[in-house]
């Protein structure tokens, strides 16, 4: 009898430890939509794929394994679609499959562009102009993910990862034949091809899929130039889209004369956009635009387009400051060193904020918009990302900001700091390019009701589990504790 009430009591303790183990979060499937969050980016080249045995391609890899989720999927009849990169390899794109979601994200690389000889052959040597070396599998980032500490909101919906092998951002439609560098550049075709194959095999045009198509840099610029047209490809299916630093203004460079049309840096795009890609841009915004090429400005093609859209942009885009200018015009320097240069990084905010008015004002659209010094907050690298995702106002991260206008369909989500004559930025992003940080602001609470995400049918009741056990276990103890000693 003694042997016996001593097992149960040492049985007892175990499951105390085991249950309590579990209660603090060990094997919980528990996870608050409000927590907070760890967030990575996308990389501007391919440097997160690492090869892998070919007899692993065929094997279905686990959802619960979040690093390469991505795999290497081939474009069918690719040469025929003229999904070609520079070199004349066939592009690829890579998928995270989840066949219990009806939902996909689809989401375009990151990379600039090439407009001379020897910068488009140089490119077409590398992972931005030719898929030759490309891995089987890589890894999500940002909604790109499967981890859904780093992506709650989208971390179970499928995932399409478009690598950027034509070098123009993602527009062009000529091919080596009649391209001026005797290259291929057919961005909108292999944007084409993915959506055409994934409603073949998938059939993502239905009435109850969404869809989320975006990018960092020329990514976001491919996606303002291509999603009215892939809305029409997917109907009845609901596509949205997000653009993160794809946004450079119509503003003359430091230096430049001001009021003497547009600057210099409109040439340079109007010759790679005629002469070597021959690109494609909105076609409502075209028939309104005397010049094709200003439609891949923000600001301009904006108000035609009908598909919804969330725009990510700082004040100061580093890269239209520091990369976009030509030669014979000084470069800015970060932070700025005469009265002259802040002067105009002021004025530069103001046309910022002047350019996303429409945006500001939308019912159906969102921004996102800082006084930081920065490119993209998802896609510049990873070295930065920690950083620039980090970025709050009124105590919403630019992740936190784009969940927010998605779930309310856009009337919510907006966040745009106002510009001041001269540059101070947000303490949140403050860098190396600031001249001066603004005084903090206390953090902005929200009191949201807290979502569970469930992935089994039993809910862990965590902390009275716990305390029940231990409560149990007390007593059994206190009643037999004479029979425990004598033994």
């Amino acid at each position: 009898m003694l042997y016996q009430r001593l097992v149960l009591t040492l049985w007892l303790a175990i499951i105390c430890c085991v249950g309590g183990w579990q209660d603090l979060g060990s094997v919980s499937r528990i996870q608050p939509y409000g927590r907070p969050f760890k967030l990575n980016s996308l990389r501007d080249s391919l440097p997160n794929t690492r090869p892998r045995a070919r007899r692993e391609s065929s094997r279905r890899r686990p959802r619960g394994k979040y690093e390469y989720n991505l795999k290497r999927t081939a474009i069918r009849d690719a040469k025929n679609r003229n999904a070609l990169c520079l070199d004349g390899s066939e592009a690829v794109f890579y998928l995270s499959r989840n066949p219990d979601s009806k939902h996909w994200i689809v989401q375009l690389q990151a990379g600039g562009s090439c407009g001379t000889y020897d910068s488009c052959l140089d490119r077409s040597k590398g992972s931005f102009g030719s898929s030759r070396n490309y891995s089987d599998f890589m890894t999500g980032t940002f909604v790109a993910s499967d981890d859904p500490g780093e992506n709650p909101m989208f971390s179970s919906w499928n995932k399409v990862f478009v690598p950027y092998c034509s070098g123009d951002v993602f527009v062009g439609r000529r091919g080596k034949n009649k391209n001026g560098h005797g290259m291929n550049m057919f961005g909108h075709f292999i944007v084409k091809s993915v959506f055409l194959q994934l409603i073949e095999d998938y059939r993502i045009n239905k009435s109850n899929t969404k869809i989320l198509f975006g990018g960092a840099s020329s990514g976001g610029l491919g996606m303002l130039a291509n999603i009215d047209f892939i809305q029409e490809l997917v109907k009845p299916a609901e596509i949205r889209g997000y653009n993160d630093g794809g946004w450079f203004t119509l503003y003359p460079n430091f230096g430049e004369t001001a009021n003497a049309g547009p600057p210099y840096f409109f040439k340079v795009l109007s010759f790679m956009f005629h002469t070597l890609w021959g690109g494609f841009v909105d076609e409502s915004c075209r028939a309104n635009m005397p010049k094709a090429e200003a439609c891949l400005y923000g600001e301009l093609v904006f108000k035609y387009l009908s598909a919804p859209v969330y725009v990510f942009v700082a004040q100061w885009d580093s890269y239209q400051l520091q990369e976009l200018v030509h030669s014979q015009f000084p470069t800015m320097r970060l932070p700025p060193e005469l009265p002259s240069e802040a002067e105009y990084l002021g004025k530069f905010g103001k046309n910022t904020h002047r350019s996303l008015r429409r945006v500001i004002n939308s019912q159906k659209d969102g921004v996102f918009s800082p006084a930081c010094f920065m490119h993209a907050f998802s896609g510049e690298n990873l070295t930065n990302a920690h950083r620039t995702l980090a970025c709050e106002i009124s105590g919403k991260t630019p992740y936190k900001a784009l969940s927010e206008w998605f779930i309310s369909n856009g009337t919510r989500g907006t966040y745009v700091e106002e510009p001041l004559d001269k540059p101070e930025c947000n303490p949140s992003c403050c860098s190396k390019l600031c001249l001066k940080c603004r005084k903090p602001k206390p953090t902005v609470e929200y009191d949201e009701p807290t979502e569970v995400i469930i992935e089994s049918g039993a809910v862990r009741w965590q902390q009275t589990t716990l305390i029940t056990w231990v409560l149990a276990f007390v007593v059994y103890s206190f009643v037999h504790w004479k029979d425990v000693v004598l033994l």
